[in-house]
């Protein structure tokens, strides 16, 4: 499938979105009424079958699996009026949601994925051994699950063996947790980061690369001036925000530090880049695997930045490339204001609020909810639920539908759905005669679109003899008469 390196609107989600996660190749978002959509696969950059490979039809990328995964957001959870979902997560292979019971309040932890590497994806379930848990909030890296309750206790375990249920060793009230693959950040209440896990490339920010470390507080972030108010984990690097200004530490083979190199760091860097164009951080996150980590920040302002891999155009800057050193603003989201990202292996997904601008509140909104997403698993659903006359006229508007503007493939399977439909005959004709005459199909659709909808003919026949006869040699003229003898009254 196609590739995506400027935001584009997932218009299916028509209702308030409020927020939206990513994880691994899927999505998931959470709507304001509390069900929860899903798209995407859960794939992983370790299974030869999962990477990006050539797509015949769509002349792009896509991700391969033996079945083929849903581009369009299905329903994963409808809410009801004893339940809804009040927060999702996602974790590699896994997606949690917290689901709340309307007549109690009780919050419970809930999940669905593939447990394991290669098995089958399981249904949503509740994970009974948190049942005895208010969830406030969930997170989890590929090994271990960490759980917020209301009553400021933090529960951990094996995701692979839930019954492991264990009390966080540190008895500190927490806000907020963020996991990496391995690792884990937790934020404080007073705005202390503590950090767990994997510490190969210095995510812990403890001074010193070790396999693994027990939970212990990031001593270099005590000595900021603001306490930290934000967090993020990539696969194996680490963002906090403080002040408004972004440390950043753990692998950097991407530049997703945003420190403009590529050396990895093991103590918490300031992102100066913001800092020398005053440019104050509310929010962070953070994704990717092996070798396309990237980072995205949103400013005060509600302005989007970008950095580290661009491969697969998952900053969103208008073109897929090189990795990106130092945070890039995202100009392609327009004039709304970003509320929230998230940050897949090799996508990225924002949300932009229906009722602002980055810099003021508007007048009016365009959709109850505006819900932009990024590359791998997106295009499919996006041009699906789009009218083919709608491609067209957006092919001239966005960038990201030009990506699809000149490719035949996709013309011949816009042109046959629209006046071919479960004609085959006709279809045969028509690549019969368009491979003769090396003609493209993008043209034909476009004239035939532009003629029928200006009622100029009744039939697509009759618009392309017109065009044909005023646009075309005599000898391809010939041919359309001779495959379309019905007509050839019209010369």
């Amino acid at each position: 499938m196609v590739q995506l390196a400027s935001p584009v609107r997932v218009a299916s989600l028509i209702d308030r979105v409020i927020k939206v996660v990513c994880g691994d190749a899927r999505t998931v978002a959470l709507l304001e009424d509390g069900s929860v959509y899903e798209w995407g696969e859960y794939a992983s950059p370790n299974d030869s079958t999962s990477k990006p490979k050539k797509s015949s039809g769509l002349r792009g990328w896509m991700f391969r699996s033996n079945t083929a995964p849903p581009y369009q957001p299905k329903v994963v959870f409808s809410a009801t009026a004893t339940q809804r979902a009040v927060d999702i997560a996602c974790a590699p292979f896994k997606t949690f949601a917290i689901i709340q019971d309307t007549k109690t309040g009780k919050n419970t932890v809930w999940e669905w994925g593939k447990p394991v590497r290669g098995a089958a994806a399981s249904k949503l379930a509740q994970v009974a051994a948190l049942s005895m848990a208010d969830a406030a909030a969930v997170a989890s890296t590929a090994l271990s699950g960490y759980l917020l309750s209301h009553n400021d206790v933090v529960y951990t375990w094996d995701v692979n063996l839930a019954s492991q249920v264990k009390v966080f060793p540190m008895r500190v009230a927490i806000s907020k947790v963020a996991c990496g693959n391995n690792h884990a950040l937790l934020l404080t209440v007073e705005g202390k980061v503590i950090s767990a896990g994997n510490n190969a490339h210095g995510q812990c920010g403890i001074g010193k690369i070790s396999a693994a470390v027990e939970a212990q507080f990031v001593d270099a972030l005590l000595l900021c001036e603001h306490p930290v108010r934000a967090i993020a984990c990539g696969d194996n690097h680490s963002l906090c925000v403080a002040g408004g200004t972004v440390y950043a530490f753990g692998q950097n083979n991407c530049g997703q530090l945003g420190l403009g190199h590529k050396e990895s760091r093991s103590m918490p860097e300031r992102v100066t880049a913001f800092c020398l164009e005053s440019i104050s951080i509310a929010s962070i996150y953070a994704g990717g695997s092996l070798d396309c980590s990237h980072s995205l920040a949103i400013s005060a302002d509600h302005d989007c930045y970008a950095w580290g891999s661009n491969k697969f155009g998952q900053l969103g800057i208008g073109a897929a490339g090189d990795d990106v050193l130092v945070p890039q603003f995202v100009s392609h989201l327009g004039d709304y204001a970003v509320v929230s990202a998230g940050c897949g292996w090799a996508h990225s997904a924002f949300l932009l609020s229906d009722s602002m601008s980055r810099r003021s509140l508007t007048s009016h909104a365009i959709y109850l909810g505006i819900f932009a997403m990024l590359p791998n698993e997106v295009m499919a659903s996006i041009i699906a639920m789009l009218p083919a006359v709608s491609v067209c006229r957006l092919s001239m508007l966005n960038s990201a539908f030009y990506a699809i503007y000149g490719g035949d493939e996709w013309w011949r399977h816009m042109f046959i759905s629209k006046w071919l439909p479960n004609d085959s005959a006709a279809i045969q004709r028509y690549d019969q005669w368009h491979e003769a005459n090396k003609l493209n199909w993008k043209a034909m659709y476009v004239v035939v679109y532009q003629a029928l909808d200006k009622a100029s003919w009744k039939t697509p026949e009759q618009a392309l003899s017109s065009w044909l006869r005023c646009n075309t040699s005599q000898s391809v003229q010939s041919s359309w008469l001779a495959s379309n003898p019905r007509i050839g009254k019209l010369f």
